[in-house]
C-alpha cells in the first residue's frame, strides 16, 4: 500500500465534494482523527469497515477505494502484479 497516494486520493476527493474532514467524520461515522491520520499518511493500515464507509462518504465504489488503497509505488495493484509476474512466467 502506499499510504501517501492513498492519503492523496482522500484529499482529492473530499476536496473534490466539498468536504472538511469534521464533516466526513460526521457523515461516515468515521473519528475525525482516524479521517486525519489517513489523509497525512499517517496510518499502517485501515480495517475493511473503514475503507467502505470511507467508500460510501466519498462516493465512490468500495473497490475503487480498495484499487488504490493496494497500490504500491509503481501503480500496479496485487492482481495486475500477479497477472504481470504470470505472463512472464509462462514465457520461460
Amino acid at each position: 500500500m502506499s499510504a501517501a497516494r492513498f492519503a492523496s486520493y482522500l484529499q482529492s476527493r473530499l476536496k473534490t465534494l466539498n468536504l472538511n474532514k469534521t464533516e466526513a467524520a460526521r457523515r461516515s461515522g468515521v473519528s475525525r482523527q482516524t479521517w486525519h491520520r489517513i489523509a497525512v499518511a499517517d496510518i499502517g493500515e485501515v480495517r475493511l469497515s473503514t475503507l467502505a464507509k470511507l467508500a460510501r462518504t466519498l462516493q465512490v465504489r468500495p473497490e475503487d477505494l480498495l484499487r488504490v488503497y493496494f497500490q504500491d509505488e509503481s501503480g500496479a495493484t496485487p492482481h495486475t502484479a500477479h497477472a504481470q509476474g504470470t505472463q512472464s512466467h509462462s514465457l520461460h
